[in-house]
């Protein structure tokens, strides 16, 4: 697993690669926590593009949740981009969507981030 981060507006957009299991989810829990506590004050929400991931553990939902709070500490919200469908399925049946908001593509997920912002 690999991931790459960048700033757009006010999210931190993080994109994911590989299978996200075992230790390899720790490190991008501790990642997500890291480079939201050092992002500037403006960004708060995270975006997380699942596009290339094809699998995720326990430990994957795991990192998701560190980056969610983290991303609540901030005033932020969570949104992932792009999950394959049987994800989409974990995160629907685990009720995580009542925390992360699942998206089609890159481009709704900062709008519907940016929209949370000014609610």
């Amino acid at each position: 697993m690999d991931f790459s981060v960048r700033v757009d507006g006010s999210a931190l957009v993080v994109t994911v690669v590989g299978r996200l299991i075992a230790d390899q989810s720790a490190r991008l829990g501790r990642a997500l926590e890291e480079a939201l506590a050092e992002a500037p004050d403006d960004v708060q929400s995270l975006l997380l593009n699942m596009r290339d991931v094809p699998y995720i553990d326990s430990q994957g939902l795991g990192s998701v949740i560190r980056g969610q709070q983290a991303a609540a500490a901030k005033g932020g919200r969570v949104a992932l981009a792009e999950p394959a469908p049987h994800i989409s399925r974990l995160f629907t049946v685990t009720k995580l969507t009542n925390v992360v908001s699942l998206h089609d593509d890159e481009a709704s997920a900062l709008a519907a981030l940016a929209s949370q912002e000014t609610l």
